[in-house]
């Protein structure tokens, strides 16, 4: 997986970097058993959970953390100086699941454009991330791609996309080349939200 993501950073051609906007994580080690506040989305923003699909054991040992295995198989993260034995018995230890918030708006503004809305809200800080969104419009698709590198748990971005054709339109998050790698070595990966919307001439 580290190599796959690795990968998949390095091709990434004429990506547009977007620097994170503020932070709704509570610090390094603490549990992602909640889900982020709705208060951090606004309200008609399509929104899905975003889930940890697997961990980099290299990228958290650089920052703290070692992944271990649960007797049933499941693996989590935690501090390298943390009992193994307590962790182990502590279920919101166990890092799977929902991880965090993934979403997307988009909505015609008129002179064949739209105004595309998107990012993640997460649990922890994040070493490194890529997003991407498809935008499909009477005329075709098109790809939007974000990379990014460290923040402290969020990132947004909003931008106006011109030249679509009119007519019915929708964006949609791609969840296979949409996540963050966590500090924690937890790869977070996005739901598929999508949002349509009408662009007029």
């Amino acid at each position: 997986m580290t190599a796959r993501i690795t990968s998949m950073l390095v091709s990434v051609v004429g990506a547009a970097v977007v620097v994170a906007a503020g932070s709704l994580a509570p610090g390094p080690g603490a549990a992602m058993a909640a889900t982020p506040s709705s208060a951090f989305v606004p309200v008609g923003i399509v929104r899905t959970e975003m889930h940890v699909v697997g961990f980099d054991a290299q990228a958290a040992a650089a920052h703290g953390y070692e992944i271990r295995t649960t007797l049933d198989g499941k693996q989590y993260s935690a501090k390298k100086t943390a009992s193994a034995t307590s962790l182990a018995a502590t279920p919101t230890s166990v890092i799977e699941g929902n991880c965090g918030l993934s979403y997307v708006y988009e909505y015609g503004i008129g002179n064949r454009a739209a105004e595309l809305y998107t990012g993640y809200a997460v649990y922890q800080d994040v070493i490194y991330w890529r997003w991407q969104v498809r935008l499909d419009d009477r005329g075709g698709s098109s790809y939007r791609n974000y990379l990014g590198g460290p923040n402290l748990g969020s990132w947004q971005v909003d931008q106006v996309i011109g030249g679509l054709a009119p007519g019915g339109a929708r964006a949609m998050v791609i969840p296979g080349n949409s996540w963050a790698l966590l500090v924690n070595g937890a790869i977070c990966t996005a739901g598929a939200a999508s949002s349509s919307t009408t662009i007029t001439p």
